[in-house]
């Protein structure tokens, strides 16, 4: 079968691609991407994410939609059952739910902390765990985990935050060794602040967004399609060899 490449119109044609934490902002982002390539997009959300199963629609995508909390062990099996029995398979994971809550290290109560790993490293686990032995049956699969320059760097107030998305790095690495002789490539994209609803009151204070933007080369803030371009090329077979790695989408953080 030949490759896609860099060039094709519609790298994701007729694959079925499942992203949760698809309401909005990235994930959504990423869900109407993979849409526009041609995929058959399933979006997750803990609330029945109709907007952006309605703006595939719209432009004339194929699109399914299922609720559920990625942290919960039944919901994490029956979001990837009701996409195979609607599709007739999953080809794709992007693992976007995830939560954010910041506070000094010496002041974060173990509720905050633990609903953080709950939701990105526990979520994350139980996503690649149902829909990675539907993918080793298949002897096909792609697992893309969005991450954070936190992953690999430290910043203050974000110690749940930073820690849990170094967690996925390892899930990641872990899950690509052992799953890359049946066919499963399992990547892991960390994009830096991105232009979102839950960054937006951050951007616009004009001395964090200073601050924000010094911090990479490029001098530049991320918007939520420059991580679903990313994701729709790794999860194409253009990117048949990539796995087991982090890319980062940060405008240069990591280069400093």
């Amino acid at each position: 079968m030949r490759a896609e490449t860099v060039t094709d119109v519609r790298p994701l044609q007729d694959r079925v691609v499942l992203v949760t934490g698809g309401g909005r902002g990235i994930g959504a982002a990423i869900a109407l991407a993979a849409a526009d390539a041609g995929a058959r997009v399933a979006i997750a959300a803990r609330h029945e994410p109709v907007e952006t199963r309605a703006r595939i629609e719209a432009n004339g995508g194929e699109a399914f939609s299922v609720a559920g909390d990625v942290a919960d062990e039944e919901d994490a099996e029956r979001m990837v059952e009701q996409t195979a029995a609607h599709f007739g398979t999953v080809d794709v994971l992007v693992n976007n739910a995830a939560l954010l809550e910041t506070s000094p290290i010496l002041d974060t109560d173990i509720a905050s902390f633990d609903r953080v790993m709950n939701a990105n490293v526990r979520g994350v686990f139980l996503m690649i765990r149902a829909a990675g032995r539907r993918m080793v049956d298949q002897r096909y699969g792609v697992i893309i985990n969005i991450g954070s320059d936190l992953a690999v760097r430290g910043r203050a107030d974000y110690a749940a935050y930073a820690a849990s998305k170094g967690a996925v790095l390892q899930l990641t690495r872990t899950a690509a060794i052992e799953l890359g002789t049946h066919g499963v490539r399992v990547v892991m994209l960390s994009p830096a602040v991105t232009n979102t609803e839950l960054a937006r009151p951050a951007l616009e204070d004009p001395q964090t967004r200073a601050e924000l933007l010094s911090k990479g080369t490029l001098q530049r803030i991320n918007e939520p399609e420059d991580v679903a371009a990313a994701a729709v090329f790794l999860a194409s077979s253009a990117a048949r060899t990539v796995t087991g790695c982090n890319w980062p989408i940060d405008a240069g953080v990591l280069a400093r």
